[in-house]
């Protein structure tokens, strides 16, 4: 009888089958290595003159591009689960100590040198004298495949288009984008500073900063937010970055998740008491605040 798929017993089973794998030691993918070569070399002209099976087929007018392309859903899926198993502090000990005893392997050694020669003698390295250390050279120069074929602005807008449709589909997922801020360590500014002070002094204990990547919003990350359970935001708008944007579509992107949003500007920092007022007057209905 099975287990059930994602089941705690199933992962145990598949653990236990990873590491039985693993132990059997390296000379099992030594070999594995040595017949892709032999294999390779065995190829090495038949299928010159071929015609590829998909050449000149689309996922429009074939069902079995279709079939192997992954629609975004399912990339989004891959990049999760991928952030979630390999960027592990497990993951990353049980690779290093699978390399450690890969290196430890005499025949290893020896199959990664005369690799390495090999792709030295071919011409697929350069030294670089600046960084002292051998660079693929396949794609530099005329080597590169796309040498002497730029892009059209047509091509430009597609690849374009795919990057934006598939960043924004990550950033609706909230351990990917948490990770993102953490990573460029994000810190307030000078106005943020100021703001966050002003708040400080004028509502105690309701207020706190969140542009680090601590609250994720619908893939947007708002600047304060009201820690007393309302759900209230603040976000605050430069004079110059923000210039051409309308804060009607910031309020108007939070109120679908249910946030009621307060947007200020850089230059309303300079008189406290009227920035005082218009939080005041702005959320009646939420704020009440706390009493020194």
């Amino acid at each position: 009888m099975g287990f059930p798929k994602g089941s705690i017993e199933a992962k145990n089973i598949a653990l236990k089958a990873w590491e039985t794998k693993r132990k059997r030691g390296t000379d099992h993918w030594i070999l594995s290595q040595l017949a892709k070569d032999n294999h390779s070399k065995a190829m090495q002209g038949k299928n010159k003159g071929r015609v590829p099976w998909n050449k000149n087929l689309t996922k429009e007018v074939d069902s079995r591009i279709r079939s192997i392309l992954c629609p975004g859903e399912k990339k989004t899926k891959i990049s999760l689960a991928n952030l979630k198993v390999l960027g592990t502090k497990e993951h990353k000990n049980q690779q290093s100590k699978m390399m450690k005893e890969m290196w430890q392997t005499p025949n290893y050694k020896k199959h990664h040198r005369e690799a390495e020669q090999k792709r030295q003698k071919e011409g697929r390295y350069k030294w670089q004298p600046n960084s002292k250390q051998w660079e693929s050279s396949i794609r530099f120069g005329k080597k590169n495949p796309n040498w002497g074929k730029p892009r059209t602005k047509e091509t430009k807008s597609k690849i374009g288009k795919a990057n934006s449709i598939q960043m924004k589909r990550l950033w609706q997922i909230i351990e990917y984008a948490t990770n993102q801020m953490k990573a460029i360590h994000s810190k307030p500014n000078k106005a943020e500073l100021a703001l966050q002070g002003i708040l400080d002094d004028c509502f105690p204990n309701d207020w706190r900063y969140t542009g680090d990547g601590s609250l994720i919003i619908g893939g947007k990350c708002p600047d304060f937010s009201n820690i007393n359970g309302r759900k209230v935001l603040i976000e605050l708008f430069g004079d110059y970055w923000h210039r051409n944007e309308d804060p009607q579509d910031k309020i108007n992107y939070y109120k679908k998740y249910g946030y009621d949003c307060l947007v200020i500007w850089e230059h309303e920092l300079k008189d406290e008491e009227a920035l005082k007022q218009k939080i005041m007057q702005y959320l009646p209905q939420y704020y009440q605040p706390s009493k020194k």
